[in-house]
């Protein structure tokens, strides 16, 4: 019973396995886990739906969220203040192995004073990958 549970899941590795697309795959492994779920939970359509249209609510705000802090971050890169903060950080002595430490620090007071965490990666992302990379952090 367990593995017929599970089996959305496989069902999904299996056909990106075969090379179908996500935006593809997705879909027909959620449609067959509904179907699972009423079969095994004895889940009605009408719930299914429900909960359904609740977690697509809760996804919108969070894409709502990483649009802005993208778009935040694509003005940063385009006017030049991620160049302009990258070249502070290097002028300040930052090297591959303190550019993490630093990271871990900014990236957790940005996400405490901005209370999400989904706009700290994706305001602090650009910026830190890029950094990594002119001070080759890969050590």
């Amino acid at each position: 019973m367990a593995l017929l549970r599970l089996s959305p899941v496989f069902l999904m590795a299996g056909l990106m396995i075969g090379g179908m697309n996500a935006l593809v795959a997705a879909p027909i492994a959620t449609i067959y886990a509904a179907v699972i779920a009423h079969f095994t939970e004895k889940i009605s359509f009408g719930e299914i739906l429900d909960c359904s249209v609740e977690n697509v609510k809760e996804m919108e705000l969070v894409f709502f969220i990483l649009m802005m802090a993208y778009a935040m971050a694509e003005c940063f890169m385009a006017t030049g203040v991620g160049a302009a903060i990258i070249n502070m950080a290097l002028k300040l002595g930052l090297t591959g192995k303190t550019v993490a430490v630093t990271g871990l620090i900014v990236t957790s007071i940005l996400s405490v004073a901005t209370g999400t965490s989904w706009g700290t990666f994706a305001a602090c992302a650009p910026i830190f990958l890029w950094l990594n990379h002119i001070v080759d952090g890969n050590l």
